[in-house]
């Protein structure tokens, strides 16, 4: 791995574990607000997206073979998650957990990008031998 592939993949774990840990407080949070933030639907997703992001980060660090297919997961769920929070527009809370899993899912589809290109660079140098 080169320096910018340990930077990405440092990015990534970050924004993984920023994610996990923003809508884990998010959920407590959200059931102390009570009320439409307490309802089940946006505590599925926040506990949907902080799954998903451990997930996600296990298999990215164990370099497991569905490391892409988590990722891609958690891009979405990470969308729907950050869409979720977003409807609470006045709560800052909610605010910023909606900013950071966008980030997150950015991060995630990101990452699927640059695995796609070296898979390709492989196949073009395994083409050539």
């Amino acid at each position: 791995m080169n320096e910018e592939e340990s930077k990405n993949a440092n990015e990534l774990l970050s924004r993984l574990l920023e994610c996990e840990e923003m809508c884990e407080m998010s959920i407590s949070y959200s059931l102390h607000q009570r009320g439409d933030f307490a309802k089940q639907d946006h505590i599925k997703w926040l506990q949907d997206c902080t799954d998903v992001c451990n997930l996600s980060k296990k298999y990215f660090i164990r370099d497991s073979e569905y490391v892409g297919d988590t990722l891609n997961l958690c891009s979405y769920i990470c969308d729907d998650c950050a869409e979720s929070c977003e409807t609470f527009f006045e709560d800052q809370q909610m605010v910023d957990c909606g900013k950071i899993c966008r980030e997150c899912a950015n991060a995630c589809r990101s990452a699927i990008e640059e695995q796609m290109d070296e898979d390709i660079e492989e196949e073009e140098l395994g083409d050539k031998e």
